[in-house]
């Protein structure tokens, strides 16, 4: 629920009522987390392990694109 409250208050301001509403009947398909580790057959513990290598993989290209926009004076406000 967190997630949904801040992706409402950030995308309000720039998409219509109509992008909303289907942004909002798509996280309703959504698995929960627990549908998408059965159908992933991946266990708890292996899941989390490989979520981090992802995180940890993603930083480079994370700083990439920040210091791409700070170069060409894009600010987003957060």
């Amino acid at each position: 629920m967190c997630f949904w409250t801040q992706q409402i208050s950030t995308c309000v301001p720039y998409h219509t009522w109509t992008i909303r509403i289907v942004v909002s009947a798509g996280m309703c398909a959504l698995p929960t987390r627990d549908q998408l580790l059965m159908k992933l057959n991946v266990a708890d513990d292996s899941a989390e392990r490989e979520m981090r290598r992802y995180i940890d993989g993603s930083l480079p290209i994370i700083e990439y694109i920040d210091k791409l926009y700070i170069s060409r004076n894009i600010n987003l406000d957060w």
